[in-house]
């Protein structure tokens, strides 16, 4: 009984092992890639409502929804893809992708330092990427100047409008 009992703890201690594992860099970049392939000419990104859960963690897929909601009709805060910083994609190319660890702050997960061209522009997006037991998700879209999350505006902004006020400060 107890051999069969250390067993399944060495059988279930692997295995999380391995899902750790796939939750490397070389993971990390993987996901990046797949991300960036759903803009191609014929893909629809990854803002759909079909598709926010594969994509985003669940809080931020959740402040994404409330924001859609609190437009009623408006425009809501985020009226652009932050994925591709743009309200449309063109030829859309990956020219590099960086994965590290977060230095401090508090931040758990990897940095994805995505560049591309879009429509003929070089830009550069800066994801919070953080695992599940199974894949990555983007937990956040940071910004180069160190300035207010994605998430934090968009916290911001679905708070302002439920007390009344407009999205993104146009009170």
């Amino acid at each position: 009984m107890f051999r069969k009992l250390m067993f399944a703890v060495a059988v279930s201690m692997l295995s999380a092992g391995a899902a750790c594992a796939q939750q490397g860099s070389e993971g990390a970049e993987g996901f990046v890639r797949q991300v960036y392939a759903t803009y191609s000419a014929s893909g629809d990104g990854i803002m759909g409502e079909r598709v926010l859960a594969a994509y985003w963690r669940p809080d931020m897929a959740a402040l994404i929804r409330r924001d859609r909601a609190l437009a009623d009709g408006d425009l809501p805060y985020l009226d652009a893809d932050p994925i591709c910083d743009c309200q449309d994609w063109e030829n859309l190319t990956v020219r590099r992708v960086e994965i590290s660890q977060f230095p401090l702050h508090g931040r758990e997960g990897r940095r994805a330092d995505v560049w591309f061209i879009n429509g003929g522009q070089a830009q550069h997006v800066i994801l919070h990427l953080r695992g599940t037991p199974t894949r990555w998700r983007i937990q956040d879209v940071l910004r180069e100047d160190g300035g207010p999350s994605l998430a934090e505006q968009l916290a911001e902004s679905n708070q302002r409008i439920e007390r009344g006020g407009r999205a993104g400060g146009r009170d």
